[in-house]
């Protein structure tokens, strides 16, 4: 009998001691444009060799180092990438179809020799006509094309300053972050009210321009320097393109309606692929 007790006994003096112990913290979800670092990477559509360093933590100089890219770091799609630094197969080009070596080509058709090839006969003058006589039209003058005002070319990747100037840098938004960096943020994440404008936080180029990361529906990648990379994480629609060249306040995206998903922003500085404080580097 006493045999019997015990076991009920024990699981309620278990539960007892489980109930005055400390609740244990939720664990907390990283927020970052960050994802687990395979090793190698297959180059989907919409993907460009920054936003793959951005989606995995790398320097894009490295990144394309170790895959024996160079400038302007262009990929294509289903191209195998390391992202380790070991060397990866890649599928090589089109096999050329040639003869197999043990196959004979047919002999080339012999010449009959019952009917001789008969010499071609020069051609006899023909009488000159109306036609033949007539004088070729005269030459209309060609017309003018109307010069078109040049476009600014933007600036290439290798033009572009080593490092961003101090005061080169501006707050995206007036908005102060409900999260700064730090912990399991790698930036400045933002709960923004309607009309509101996200803004170019430094000059550069677009170098992405696509589909978002950490649960954003877009994300827009900025070269602003040799050095810096600068991210925006939105679920609105961005205003810029890849290749378009920016100014500090060029207008990113603009929030037209409120709400918890259209107002959410997550803003990020990479300083040769290392997430930095966004606020030791901009002076609200």
């Amino acid at each position: 009998m006493w045999r019997a007790l015990l076991g009920p006994s024990a699981a309620a003096a278990l539960v007892l001691a489980a109930a005055c112990a400390p609740h244990a913290r939720a664990p907390v979800m990283d927020r970052s444009l960050v994802e687990e670092t395979p090793d190698t990477y297959q180059v989907a559509r919409h993907d460009t060799l920054y936003s793959i360093a951005w989606r995995y933590n790398l320097d894009y100089k490295a990144l394309a180092s170790a895959n024996g890219i160079g400038p302007p770091y262009v990929i294509r799609e289903g191209q195998r990438l390391s992202l380790t630094g070991r060397p990866v197969p890649q599928r090589g080009p089109e096999v050329v179809r040639r003869r197999p070596a043990n196959v004979e080509p047919p002999p080339p058709r012999a010449v009959s020799a019952a009917k001789p090839v008969a010499t071609p006969k020069p051609a006899l003058p023909t009488p000159k006509t109306a036609a033949s006589t007539a004088k070729p039209p005269a030459p209309t003058a060609a017309k003018t094309p109307v010069a078109k005002r040049p476009a600014r070319p933007a600036p290439k990747p290798g033009e572009l300053l080593a490092a961003v100037a101090p005061d080169g840098w501006r707050p995206p938004v007036a908005d102060r972050p409900v999260r700064r960096f730090g912990g399991a943020s790698n930036g400045f994440d933002y709960q923004l009210g309607p009309a509101t404008r996200i803004h170019a936080a430094s000059g550069g180029i677009v170098v992405y321009s696509g589909p978002g990361l950490g649960g954003f529906r877009h994300l827009v990648i900025v070269k602003a320097s040799d050095r810096y990379l600068v991210a925006y994480g939105m679920n609105v629609a961005p205003e810029l393109n890849e290749g378009e060249t920016v100014l500090p306040g060029t207008v990113v995206a603009r929030i037209e309606s409120g709400g918890p998903t259209a107002g959410k922003f997550h803003f990020e500085i990479r300083d040769r692929g290392k997430p930095v404080d966004p606020g030791k580097l901009i002076r609200a």
